[in-house]
Order: structure tokens, then C-alpha cells, then sequence
């Protein structure tokens, strides 16, 4: 707008810019030295405009405070952060989701104030996510499997003796005589010849693992894996069913929101729901 302004709306245009600052709308009136003129500064600290206080036409313009999007490391931030900033005046609502939690203040939402918190898999889920699309990754030579069951997954079987039997069948294997047996329903019932004996595989057995690694929400969750062998190929393969991989993640998911909910329910001015925020496009956080 244009306006001339005399000493007294120079002073209403003071009381604006201090209202604007409070507002997050960032505009501020600087002094200039050597004279009566004064600048608008922009929210980057640049001038916008020069105004004198008697008969001159300026133009007055309130730049928006950039969004303070934090980001959090733990749950238990998010709990923490929730608390110390929800008011009266300033209700927050966390959305639990994957790949995400987000602390929004619900009366900003067009300036997208708020923290984000971002859910990381363990290593050991990664891999039976990518193992559950039944491409060569989720395939292994005797070596190969064994030195996973040794090493990446030693502390997943629900049952340990399951674990310490097929480590010990495999280890008896000879890579140079081979045979099928035929098949089951849904795998393959094969057995491997080792040292004059045949070798009887299970059809499938569970892992119980945590999906995230942050331990303030972790939580294990079973996974039903279909152990496969290809006595032709020589080759082994752990096949996590589809269904019980998108289960566990659900659990997890659940998990951590009840977890949160628990330690807020009592919390005034804080609301705790499952999903995400409308803002929140194709996975990524779109204010």
C-alpha cells in the first residue's frame, strides 16, 4: 500500500513492524544514521524499502518467517519437545507414521512450524525386506549362509536350537554331491547329501528381531522366513513371506505410537494420532 506518514504514523508503522515480528510475518524499521530516514528489513537482513517521516510514498511489504522445521533424533525427543512447547495457545498434534513422526502446532499450520523425527531400520530387517522380494540377494552359497547365521543373524531365531541344528547340517554339506527330492506344498522339500547321509532341511521357521533401531521405541516382532534349497544350483535362500514382513512393520508402527500416547495421556494441549499430515507428500515432508 502507499501511504505518506507523518511523525505519528511513523510511529503506528514502528508499533506494526514490532506486531509483525511477533506474528512471525519478519519486517522490522531501522534507523538510518545521518538523518530522519529510516529502512524496512527483510527477514534475511536485507533493506526493502528507505521511508522519510514526512510526504513520501513507499510501498510496505511483511516478509514470512521461513518455517523452523527441527529434527529430532530419538522418540523419546519427540515426547520431550512435544512437552515443552505445547500450550494453551499453541496445541501440538504428533502423527505417527513410516517413515516418519511429526510434531506439528496446530494453529501454524501454513508456516509448517514443528519437528520431525524419521524411523530407521535395523540392519537385520533391511536385509529380510529386500530378501522378501525373492531376488538373488536373498540367495547364498553353504560358505555364504553360514557366515550370516553366524554372524548377521546369530540373535534372530525365535528358538536357538533351530539355529545351532541347521548351522550344524550345513556344515556337513558336500558341495559335490547333490540331489532333489522333489517338492512340498509352497517349497521346496530338498535335501542335500552330506557324507553319506542325507541332510532333511526345516520348510520354514520364525525370526524374532526389533524393525528399528532407535531403542527408546524398539520392539521385536516375528517373521516368518521360507528356507528354501536349490539342490541343483548348490544354492540356499531365506524368503521372509510378504505378508508377515508388512505385519511386523504395522506392529512396530503401533508400538511406538502407543509408547508415545502412553507417556502423553496425560499431557494438556497434545494429541497423538496414527497416519500422517496432509502436507506430508510421497513419503517426503512438504510444507
Amino acid at each position: 500500500m502507499s501511504s505518506e506518514f507523518s511523525d505519528a504514523a511513523l510511529a503506528r508503522l514502528l508499533k506494526a513492524g514490532q506486531d509483525a515480528v511477533t506474528a512471525k510475518e519478519r519486517v522490522a524499521v531501522v534507523p538510518l544514521p545521518g538523518g530522519r530516514q529510516y529502512a524496512l528489513v527483510d527477514c534475511g537482513g536485507q533493506m526493502d524499502s528507505v521511508i522519510q517521516p514526512l510526504n513520501v510514498n513507499v510501498n510496505v511489504k511483511t516478509i514470512p518467517e521461513p518455517a523452523r522445521n527441527h529434527v529430532l533424533t530419538t522418540a523419546a525427543d519427540v515426547v520431550e519437545f512435544a512437552t515443552h512447547y505445547a500450550s494453551d495457545e499453541n496445541p501440538v498434534v504428533i502423527w505417527v507414521d513410516e517413515p516418519f513422526i511429526r510434531v506439528c502446532f496446530d494453529q501454524n499450520r501454513l508456516l509448517g512450524d514443528g519437528a520431525t523425527y524419521q524411523f530407521k531400520l535395523t540392519g537385520e530387517f533391511a536385509q529380510l525386506v529386500e530378501f522378501s522380494k525373492r531376488t538373488s540377494s536373498s540367495e547364498f552359497t553353504q560358505p555364504q549362509l553360514l557366515t550370516a547365521l553366524r554372524t548377521d543373524f546369530w540373535e534372530c531365531f525365535d528358538r536357538n536350537e533351530v539355529r545351532d541344528g541347521l548351522i550344524t547340517s550345513l556344515r556337513r554339506v558336500s558341495a559335490q554331491q547333490t540331489r532333489s527330492l522333489g517338492q512340498g506344498s509352497g517349497s521346496y522339500e530338498s535335501s542335500i547329501v552330506a557324507d553319506g547321509q542325507t541332510e532333511k532341511w526345516p520348510d520354514r521357521f520364525i525370526f524374532k528381531l526389533p524393525v528399528f533401531t532407535d531403542t527408546s521405541v524398539n520392539t521385536d516382532v516375528n517373521v516368518q522366513i521360507v528356507f528354501n534349497v536349490d539342490a541343483e544350483r548348490q544354492k540356499f535362500a531365506l524368503w521372509p513371506t510378504k505378508a508377515s514382513i508388512k505385519k511386523a512393520g504395522e506392529d512396530a508402527l503401533e508400538a511406538a505410537h502407543d509408547l508415545i500416547l502412553n507417556q502423553l495421556e496425560s499431557a494438556p494441549n497434545i494429541t497423538v494420532f496414527r497416519g500422517e499430515p496432509i502436507a506430508v507428500k510421497n513419503g517426503e515432508v512438504d510444507f
